[in-house]
């Protein structure tokens, strides 16, 4: 092993940060990358396989293995040779649909089979004959070797190799520089100088931007269901936007990313946002690193920031400018920014990432012989929510979320509401901020008009009881209420408040009689609603957690002679009348037929109390 070592060197943070992950939750697919993509034409299985190796032997970070036991601090160990792993299956003998469960199976096997760190098992290629002309390739990964762009140069320079090998031509160049190259310049860089910068620019933002979850995620479980949804903008859409860009002296990156930070203050009701804005990292200062393999990138914050009269264009160009300045302090380590900042938990919980690395189209360029089609590509973040932009002759905005949090309908207003605010600023850049809506004029015209018109036809001449007793002889047998575990049909319930509505009847209920229900939510609470209006009375709810003063003002100011409840609600209370426990077994003992019928359509109901918040309490009658 010795003989076979390289270079020993550290870890660069976001390396770090994958290893920890990964260790800590080894089941999980977090940082796991797949690539596959179908071969069609005149194949050498053999060139593939010499090209892959010949990959491997050309690019330092194919050859590392990962170290952390025995060790202060985990290294990477880079060695001389590194034999590539790689696996072959023939199915070609299959039936079509044979071979697309038997892909299907080996993807998802192949992804879940478990990377070793310490002896470099990190990249795999496997390699299945589907006939003596077609080949599916599955490219599985660890993130914590390669980032997008090395992965461009990686299958670019693998398919040159081919070429090569295939024509008896010389092999493409191999490369001047490498990621231990990188390594030694971060080492030189000024790490408080940078922590300065960060401190400084988040020093206003207290409170992190969320987005509208549907259900909170269990930080300690990984993300299980990513999903991919993606928008296309026209290509008429995408050169007006490129034109308003040229227009205002800004990038698009600073567009797209001044319209999120926009939506997240509008779903956080805030003046400022914040989010994550994965960078490429590679410092322009150094030589060749653009030809380097590696993994470069960091995840850094971007605020955006407005005041009420802050115009759409003066943000706009404030986001560039210091997008700009931000990238000079682009590679601290985002848990380093997170410890300075004032935010507790995690500064943000999405993350956007700008696609300057055409895989698919660096590939078609090359003349093999056989044409290649993209299947998939697999990669699995830490976060539930990112979007990934790629501008080329169309803009597509390409959302990864985590269906476990996420449901379609909250992933399609997100996609709305970008819409909108792309089309807004696109019709004045002059306008302000504050005055931007994410209500579109079909939306305000439908909560304006169509949903406020409720004009119906109904039986004016019939009560509620009536109504819901027509009801119950249409669907006796169907569910009419559900609490947690419990749950009545429409025959059971009218038969229990029938009941309960005649003891209320004994009670001296009846037409224009109030009568107060205090209880927590539970079937007992529609039971007793029901009884009192089948009894002929008007209830009148109160909560449960309202002071003892209120609920005594409202007893007494409404004159109720009769309170339902359960015991343990009221032993505080000062109360005259007759109080009744509704969990009472013996109130639902007699007769469960329905009882005569005493309203008339318009008579009193309910009582509900205002919320007193400019004097007392005011009964409102319905």
């Amino acid at each position: 092993m010795k003989k076979n070592i390289l270079k020993i060197n550290p870890l660069t943070p976001m390396q770090s940060g994958m290893l920890y992950h990964s260790l800590l939750n080894e089941k999980g697919l977090n940082y796991y990358e797949q690539i596959c993509f179908n071969m069609e034409g005149k194949i050498d299985l053999q060139y593939l396989k010499e090209a892959w190796q010949k990959l491997i032997d050309r690019y330092e970070i194919l050859r590392t293995n990962f170290v952390w036991k025995k060790v202060k601090t985990p290294v990477q160990i880079v060695l001389i040779e590194k034999e590539a792993e790689i696996y072959e299956f023939d199915i070609s003998n299959f039936t079509t649909l044979e071979k697309e469960k038997y892909i299907r199976q080996l993807k998802k096997e192949d992804l879940h089979k478990r990377f070793d760190f310490e002896k470099g098992k990190l990249n795999r290629l496997s390699l299945i004959k589907l006939a003596d002309d077609k080949y599916f390739v599955c490219w599985t990964f660890h993130h914590i070797l390669l980032d997008g762009w090395s992965i461009a140069i990686v299958l670019e320079d693998f398919f040159n190799i081919y070429q090569s090998m295939a024509n008896n031509l010389p092999l493409p160049s191999g490369p001047v520089a490498h990621f231990s190259d990188y390594l030694e310049w971060l080492k030189k860089q000024n790490k408080n100088k940078g922590l300065k910068f960060w401190k400084n620019y988040l020093q206003d933002f207290t409170e992190p931007s969320l987005l509208p979850y549907d259900k909170k995620a269990n930080e300690n479980e990984e993300i299980l269901k990513n999903t991919i949804k993606q928008i296309e903008l026209s290509e008429e859409k995408t050169e007006t936007i490129r034109k308003f860009c040229k227009k205002n002296s800004i990038t698009m990156n600073a567009l797209i990313q001044t319209i999120w930070g926009l939506l997240l203050q509008k779903y956080n009701n805030t003046d400022q946002s914040c989010f994550g804005m994965t960078v490429s990292g590679r410092p322009t200062e150094l030589q060749n690193v653009e030809d380097i393999v590696g993994i470069f990138i960091n995840t850094i914050p971007v605020v955006v920031k407005t005041e009420e009269q802050t115009t759409i264009k003066e943000l706009l160009t404030k986001i560039n400018t210091e997008l700009v300045k931000i990238r000079e302090y682009e590679y601290v380590p985002l848990a380093e920014i997170q410890k300075i900042s004032k935010v507790p938990e995690k500064i943000f919980d999405s993350i956007m990432v700008f696609e300057n690395y055409p895989v698919n189209s660096v590939v078609q360029e090359i003349d093999l012989g056989f044409k290649i089609n993209f299947d998939s590509f697999f990669e699995l973040t830490n976060y539930d929510f990112s979007i990934t932009v790629a501008a080329n002759e169309r803009l597509v905005l390409r959302f990864s979320y985590n269906a476990e949090v996420f449901e379609g309908d909250a992933i399609e207003r997100i996609e709305r509401n970008i819409l909108q605010l792309i089309d807004t600023i696109l019709l004045s850049s002059e306008q302000f901020v504050a005055d931007i809506s994410l209500i579109s004029e079909e939306e305000k015209k439908q909560v304006l008009f169509n949903f406020n018109d409720t004009v119906v036809d109904y039986p004016k001449d019939k009560t509620i009881q009536q109504l819901f007793e027509e009801q119950v002889l249409r669907t006796p047998d169907n569910i009419a209420v559900v609490f947690e575990d419990q749950k009545l049909t429409y025959q059971e319930l009218n038969e229990k408040a029938n009941q309960l509505a005649r003891v209320l009847r004994t009670k001296g209920v009846g037409s224009d009689q109030i009568v107060g229900i205090m209880l927590d939510r539970s079937l007992e609470m529609i039971i007793g609603v029901l009884a009192i209006v089948k009894a002929g009375g008007a209830y009148l709810p109160i909560d449960i957690d309202y002071p003892e003063s209120r609920v005594e003002f409202m007893l007494e100011d409404s004159e109720a002679q009769l309170l339902l409840t359960q015991k343990d609600s009221i032993e505080q209370i000062n109360f005259t009348g007759e109080i009744l426990n509704i969990i009472d077994k013996q109130l639902y003992v007699g007769d469960n037929s329905n009882l005569k019928n005493i309203n008339k359509f318009n008579d009193l109901i309910y009582i509900i109390y205002t919320s007193g918040s400019t004097g007392k309490p005011k009964g409102v009658m319905i």
